[in-house]
């Protein structure tokens, strides 16, 4: 193959395979974790290193053949813009709180610098081989294809053909509500984009229908911030149609739309407590925006706490990925009344930046903004109908940043965007290719398969690699979920959870996170041997140790050494003074979070540490009085210390703060033994009824209730729920009963 020939293949090659980039939204990996997300990221990732691959060797054959390095492309102050970008965030991973996890990120976001840097190139390759309109046609009316591929997965939603996760909310194969809505009106813009420049009546029809169809979904997602920013970029497109087209009934037509849109935003807001407001889910929704609710009211209780952490590590904050520490570090106890998790985000991009990159890292996407926006703005102004609507665009895209963070098929559509305002903005501008010396080619086929070489090996530690990993992860859950369990199965499962971890990933994070989840139930299975369950116990609670070491950082870590402690102590009570300590530890890296105190609360009084448990419970109480949970951890400990006159008062706090302890057996056994031991016997009676009810084989129960009837008094009834208890028992607990009844006798 000569070299022509081979410039031609590979260009191919890269265009189809930047097609292909925009069909990942279809994925559903069901086979890893995180389903919706991870499969997306990672086959994206595979696409853009072969993209690298091709495009390192399209640009070699192009330089033996020229001499020249005509694939460089002209690099402007808007892509100077994104080199300073990349260059900031790559400052922040390596002063980062967590270097390796800024660098990798997690399954569930795939927001780490690795990830990042696939984005940046993704954009360079297509800048530097796309420049033409008919190859950006053919990208967009793929990318619409994909979108009405996506629209038809959400729909069958709608008619139960799919799950929906999120109910009435639909999600499409994307899984969330909100990332549907950011993909759909990227796509929309660019419907419009082929809409203004395809001359022909067919395709023009088509195209409506694509927006019709996608404004339709995008409404049926109930995505506030993402139908609010839609709408103010109808209006900002609107807007400067109405100041710069030349033709008059444009002009006039855009002003119209405006004054329709927002007198239409105004009646509804109007009359937003009318029924037919009320009555209406989707209007109910778009017009219930309120800082007061539990919603709005924790979100910007998270902005402080966020603006608070930015204020400790200014310039170039605590590190992408990073969120979650800054956060808990700084957290005010108050948000915890209107939400019962932490945040890994802010729910708003800026503050995301200046907490995870600082105020560096802000500047720098800001000013990513303001080159693009400049890039634009000289052809919007001469009426452009491309510049029109991707200014649009951006400043929609813009403005739904302050209510939602991005992902990556967020990042997909946001590059595509970049791309194609640089294609508007600067394709018509040639610069003089680079020449070097025909002499140089073999410095130049060493670069070539250095980064070849590179992109085999992301391709292997980066995508194939954490990928088998996550598999095995989901093996390790079915055998522990295993109907036809046994010590083989628990075996295997284990076995299965090293594995997973074996091959070294940064999967490893949310594989130390949710198997041990599972293991803490290895106590309450009656199928596993007791030799069985204290070597399961101890592998894993070696192996959360080792994370603990390697990421002291991540809560979730510490938390699940508090079940695993716990489930071991009952076997082994060498196990509680590491459950002690493992709780000490937490809470001096996050002493203002109430519910990391619970655990180790209930744990301490199962132990006998009623004191530690009591310490805790006060701190917890102390932190924020309006959590119910606190208070009936409180109440707990109280009991525990034989105070329980103080214990009746924090569990009736709990109570009257709407603390729901119905449904749940222990609660219930709990709160009636407190009231047994305050000789309130009636109310005692009432609640060993009712966790009776819930829990008809449970002996302890019965056990409990009758010795309470007899303590009130009620010796006829103690006898009369003893012998029925007798007539149903079993051989084994039969001699028991017949004891309690004669010793009542």
């Amino acid at each position: 193959m000569n070299n022509i020939k081979a410039e031609n293949f590979l260009k191919k090659t890269i265009i189809w395979l930047i097609c292909a980039a925009l069909f990942t939204p279809l994925i559903i990996s069901s086979s890893t974790l995180f389903p919706y997300v991870f499969g997306k990221a990672i086959s994206f990732q595979v696409i853009t290193e072969l993209m690298l691959i091709a495009f390192v060797w399209l640009a070699y054959f192009n330089f033996r053949q020229t001499g020249k390095l005509n694939y460089l492309p002209r690099l402007n102050f808007f892509v100077w813009s994104l080199i300073i970008l990349l260059g900031i965030m790559f400052l922040n991973m390596v002063l980062s709180v967590d270097p390796s996890y800024s660098f990798w990120s997690k399954q569930e976001r795939m927001d780490g610098f690795f990830n990042l840097l696939h984005f940046f190139l993704f954009f360079f390759i297509i800048i530097s081989v796309v420049k033409d309109k008919k190859t950006w046609f053919l990208i967009l009316d793929v990318s619409l294809i994909a979108s009405i591929i996506v629209c038809a997965h959400a729909l069958g939603q709608k008619i139960g053909v799919f799950f929906a996760p999120y109910g009435e909310r639909l999600t499409g194969p994307l899984g969330n509500a909100s990332f549907l809505a950011t993909y759909l009106s990227f796509n929309i813009f660019f419907a419009a984009i082929l809409f203004l420049y395809r001359n022909n009546k067919k395709a023009k029809i088509y195209y409506a229908a694509v927006i019709l169809l996608e404004i339709i979904v995008l409404f049926l997602t109930f995505t506030r911030g993402a139908i609010f920013s839609f709408g103010a970029g109808i209006i900002l497109s609107a807007a400067m149609y109405a100041l710069w087209n030349k033709k008059d009934k444009v002009r006039k037509l855009s002003f119209s739309l405006i004054i329709i849109l927002v007198l239409s935003a105004s009646i509804l807001f109007s009359i937003k407590e009318s029924s037919f407001i009320k009555n209406n889910q989707l209007l109910n929704r778009l017009t219930n925006i309120s800082f007061q609710e539990s919603t709005g009211k924790s979100r910007l209780i998270s902005w402080k706490i966020g603006l608070n952490a930015f204020l400790e590590k200014p310039l170039f904050g605590w590190g992408q990925e990073n969120y979650y520490v800054a956060f808990n570090k700084h957290m005010d106890p108050i948000f915890f009344t209107y939400s019962s998790e932490t945040f890994d985000r802010a729910h708003n991009k800026i503050i995301d930046l200046l907490v995870m990159n600082g105020l560096f890292g802000l500047l720098a996407y800001l000013l990513v903004f303001g080159a693009a926006s400049y890039s634009l703005f000289p052809y919007a102004k001469k009426g452009s109908g491309a510049a029109i609507i991707l200014l649009s665009l951006l400043g929609a895209y813009f403005i739904q940043n302050f209510f939602i963070f991005d992902m990556p098929i967020s990042y997909l559509m946001f590059f595509i965007l970049l791309a194609l305002i640089y294609f508007v903005a600067e394709g018509a501008k040639k610069s003089a290719p680079v020449s070097f010396p025909k002499k140089n080619t073999l410095i130049f086929q060493f670069i070539t398969l250095f980064c070849s070489l590179l992109a085999i090996i992301a391709l292997w530690s980066g995508n194939l690699k954490p990928v088998i990993a996550s598999q095995e992860s989901i093996l390790t859950q079915k055998l522990f979920s295993a109907v036809d369990k046994s010590d083989i199965t628990l075996k295997m499962a284990m076995a299965s959870f090293k594995k997973s971890l074996g091959y070294g990933t940064f999967t490893n994070s949310e594989t130390g996170k949710i198997i041990p989840y599972l293991a803490a139930n290895i106590k309450t299975q009656n199928k596993y041997s007791q030799k069985a369950k204290i070597e399961a116990l101890k592998e894993t609670a070696q192996i959360l140790e080792q994370f603990k070491q390697k990421q002291p950082l991540f809560f979730d870590n510490y938390l699940n050494l508090f079940s695993i402690y716990g489930d071991l102590s009952e076997y082994e009570n060498s196990a509680m003074p590491a459950n002690k300590q493992t709780a000490k530890e937490l809470l001096s890296l996050y002493p203002s979070i109430p519910y990391f105190y619970y655990k180790p609360i209930v744990n301490s009084v199962l132990s006998g540490d009623s004191a530690f448990a009591l310490e805790l419970a006060q701190k917890a109480a102390a932190l924020n009085p309006q959590l119910t949970q606190s208070q009936w951890h409180l109440a707990l400990a109280y009991f525990y210390t034989n105070n329980p006159q103080s214990a009746k008062q924090a569990a009736e706090k709990a109570i009257s703060q709407k603390f729901d302890y119905s449904n749940n057996i222990n609660n219930l056994y709990f709160l009636a033994k407190l009231y047994s031991t305050l000789k309130e016997y009636e109310k005692s009676i009432a609640l060993y009824q009712s966790a009776i009810e819930r829990a008809p084989n449970e002996l302890q129960l019965y056990a409990e209730l009758v010795k309470t009837y007899q303590e009130a008094g009620q010796k006829e009834k103690a006898i009369e729920l003893a012998q029925k208890l007798l007539a149903s028992s079993t051989p084994q607990t039969a001699p028991t009963i017949q004891k309690l009844i004669d010793s009542l006798k």
